[in-house]
């Protein structure tokens, strides 16, 4: 790519449109374990504001997290290795609310 078309090739990828706000706020708890809090505001894509706290925890046998919302919705992740190069990972989502009505 040549440098006088690089401008061009720039305004070519970029939207001239607001997508909000994203706050992300992570405390580690320990040299294995963290935890995070995400909120998002304004955004085209999503209409109402949304958060969610997400739970970190792994070691090199095993890695997990767990992530809810204001309405209960959980989103599970479970991985671990098989051998050098493979490895097993299963997810799982439980939504609460929809049972509610």
């Amino acid at each position: 790519m040549q440098y006088e078309n690089m401008k061009q090739t720039l305004d070519m990828g970029s939207v001239n449109t607001y997508d909000g706000v994203r706050f992300i706020v992570q405390k580690n708890l320990n040299l294995n374990s963290a935890v995070s809090h995400f909120f998002l505001t304004g955004s085209q894509m999503i209409p109402r504001p949304m958060y969610q706290l997400r739970v970190m925890t792994g070691s090199d046998k095993l890695s997990a997290s767990v992530s809810t919302d204001p309405d209960f919705n959980m989103e599970c992740s479970v991985s671990a290795p098989l051998n050098s190069g493979y490895s097993v990972k299963c997810n799982f989502d439980v939504g609460f609310f929809h049972f509610l009505l």
